[in-house]
C-alpha cells in the first residue's frame, strides 16, 4: 500500500482484520498515541485525547521522573519524592495532566517571598511529554496552577531557562510579559 501512497494503521484487535488507511502525509498522530489509545479510530486519538488536570498523587511518581528527564533533570524516584514533599511542606503544589492513567505533563506552583518584592506566585517546572505537545496540555496545566495561586496572591511570575526560547514564546502567548534577566549563583554547603 505504501507504493500506492497510502499507509495502513492497524489498531486494537488485529485478529479482526479491521484497519484504516490514510493518504501519505495525512495522518497526524504518532505511533505512541495509537498504541496507548483505547479508541477504535486512530484520528480520534488526537481529537479526543482527554486530559484530566489534577493534583499530583504518589502513583504519578514514575511518570514524573520520566518527565523531568525531558526537562533536563535526572532524578531517582526517591530524590523527586523528596522534592515533592519539600514543595508541599513550603505551601506549594504540583499538578499533573493525566490521560488514561498516564501522566503527560506536570507543573509546580510555588510562592516566592522576598523583602523587596513581596509575595509572588510562581509557575516552575512545567513540562509536557513530547508526544502530547501542541494539544493544549501546557495551557491546561498553567491555567490550573494560576487558578490555585490566585487564591493566595495577585502577582504571578514564570521562570524559564534563558535557552528555552519556545517556552518564552509559549508564556507570552498566555499573557505573560518579559520582566528581567538575572544571573543565578550557587554554592554547595
Amino acid at each position: 500500500m505504501a507504493a500506492l501512497g497510502r499507509y495502513v494503521i492497524r489498531y486494537d484487535h488485529r485478529d479482526t482484520g479491521r484497519s484504516t488507511s490514510y493518504e501519505l502525509g495525512h495522518i497526524h498522530c504518532s505511533v505512541f498515541k495509537i498504541i496507548y489509545s483505547r479508541s477504535s479510530e486512530p484520528l480520534d486519538i488526537v481529537k479526543n485525547m482527554n486530559f484530566e488536570i489534577r493534583k499530583y498523587n504518589d502513583s504519578d511518581l514514575g511518570d514524573l521522573v520520566d518527565l523531568m528527564v525531558q526537562l533536563g533533570y535526572q532524578h531517582t524516584e526517591r530524590s523527586l519524592s523528596e522534592n515533592i514533599y519539600a514543595v508541599r511542606e513550603s505551601g506549594g503544589e504540583i499538578f499533573v495532566a493525566d490521560s488514561m492513567g498516564k501522566v503527560y505533563g506536570c507543573i509546580c506552583a510555588i510562592f516566592d517571598i522576598r523583602l523587596a518584592a513581596g509575595v509572588n506566585g510562581e509557575i516552575v517546572s512545567l513540562v509536557v511529554d513530547s508526544s502530547a505537545r501542541g494539544m493544549g496540555v501546557g495551557k491546561g496545566l498553567v491555567a490550573e496552577a494560576e487558578s490555585w495561586l490566585k487564591q493566595k496572591t495577585n502577582s504571578l511570575r514564570v521562570r524559564a531557562n534563558s535557552v528555552r526560547s519556545e517556552a518564552h514564546d509559549f508564556y507570552k502567548s498566555l499573557g505573560y510579559s518579559f520582566s528581567k534577566t538575572q544571573s543565578v549563583f550557587t554554592k554547595n554547603v
